[in-house]
């Protein structure tokens, strides 16, 4: 549904894929930022790639080709330092994955966990005030 868009719209440079993380059991991942709950959020690359146990290498999957990879992994980076820097806590570590999810489409292109189950709707919305200024320091050429 996604290529459409941006078939349609090749001015757009960022994507996030959005989700929560189901974690099992109350799967509440908090942090405390200017004296509120608020969810804690986790990037995950697609890195479309897997251990091989044959050759010890990590080896390309080739059906799940992306040509983002390591502007997106930059990306992810860029956004976690700035995070760290200015609101600690905020985010996880970033998580990769062998499949490659949306993030082939674009070379700023992440998919963003938001809390998990457990986390209250508001503790997601206060995550999302503090991540678009990150967002933003990045994009701007400033994290």
């Amino acid at each position: 549904g996604v290529q459409p868009i941006l078939d349609a719209n090749p001015s757009i440079q960022v994507t996030i894929d959005l989700h929560r993380d189901g974690i099992g059991g109350d799967g509440r991942l908090v942090t405390q930022i200017d004296g509120k709950d608020t969810a804690q959020v986790m990037i995950v690359n697609g890195i479309s790639a897997e251990y091989s146990w044959e050759t010890g290498q990590m080896e390309d999957i080739s059906y799940l080709a992306n040509p983002n990879r390591t502007a997106n992994l930059a990306f992810s980076f860029h956004l976690k330092m700035a995070a760290d820097v200015l609101y600690p806590g905020l985010m996880r570590n970033i998580y990769l994955s062998s499949y490659r999810y949306s993030t082939f489409m674009r070379e700023k292109a992440i998919l963003l966990e938001v809390g998990a189950q457990g986390n209250t709707l508001q503790e997601c919305k206060d995550a999302m005030d503090y991540f678009a200024p990150v967002l933003v320091t990045v994009l701007e050429g400033k994290g």
